[in-house]
């Protein structure tokens, strides 16, 4: 009877102590992504969890998130404390180039004739977030007379900082609104003509600098040549797309009314108006 007792307890004591140890609910997964720049092999060891598996840390710096591997273009996110005056983003995307060969973000939307349809996406769609929570409204449209409508502003095509410049002059603007970091993007999806990007906002829409985390604005433009080999590759895993940019809206059906009339043009200002 006593031995009986005693094999009791003892199970008794086994189950309560493994029911007492902590259970990880939130399990660490870890693999690898190759892909190779100019036919050299590369690699990178990234870490994720079941909460949040979209996003991929590097596991020798699990402060700084992956973003994108295409071709020679490695984008990362990282993260500073701002400084006392709250002079700097606390969250920047960092593009690395393996690559003799310089980019230009900026250069290449002018080169390609972009610069119009690229504006008209920042001023129109949404902001998002670092982990591309984007708001849920897009922002209005200023409809003050001298203010271009957004078909004027997609039909340019001269230069993006002249067109900056033109729209900050007519009042409708701000330099917060048409400002991006060009050399702080990274390559979010490819649909086999066009590619998306995250470029990174030159301001803040919040006031206190201190506090904003980094903003990005996703666009849609037609990719260097050069980058369709490459975009093929991650595509198909051989690097990384994370794909993150919101789907678009669903069009809803709207009951049939009268026809409207037909909205005023509104072209841009001509130089020899500013």
């Amino acid at each position: 009877m006593l031995s009986l007792l005693l094999a009791c307890t003892t199970a008794a004591a086994l189950t309560s102590a493994v029911e007492a140890q902590p259970v990880p609910n939130n399990p660490v997964h870890v693999r690898t992504i190759a892909w190779s720049i100019f036919g050299v092999d590369q690699t990178v060891r990234v870490t994720s969890n079941d909460d949040r598996p979209w996003e991929l840390s590097l596991e020798n710096a699990p402060d700084v998130w992956l973003r994108s591997i295409v071709g020679p273009f490695f984008s990362t996110v990282e993260f500073n404390d701002a400084d006392a005056n709250g002079e700097h983003h606390t969250a920047q995307i960092v593009t690395r180039i393996d690559s003799a060969i310089a980019f230009d973000l900026v250069n290449w939307i002018d080169h390609s004739r972009q610069s119009g349809p690229v504006l008209a996406q920042l001023l129109s769609g949404p902001r998002c977030s670092m982990e591309a929570a984007c708001e849920t409204e897009a922002p209005q449209w200023p409809e003050q007379p001298q203010c271009p409508s957004l078909e004027a502003i997609e039909s340019w095509d001269g230069g993006m900082m002249e067109l900056s410049r033109m729209l900050v002059d007519t009042g409708c603007f701000t330099d917060a609104q048409v400002g991006i970091q060009a050399s702080a993007f990274w390559i979010d999806g490819w649909d086999g003509e066009s590619v998306t990007l995250a470029v990174q906002r030159e301001h803040c829409l919040d006031a206190d600098a201190a506090s904003c985390r980094g903003e990005v604005s996703f666009v849609s433009m037609n990719p260097p040549k050069s980058w369709r080999p490459w975009l093929s590759d991650a595509k198909e895993r051989h690097g990384h797309l994370p794909r993150l940019a919101p789907a678009p809206a669903e069009p809803t059906e709207e009951p049939t009314e009268a026809p409207a009339a037909p909205p005023t043009e509104r072209p841009l200002p001509s130089l020899a108006q500013r």
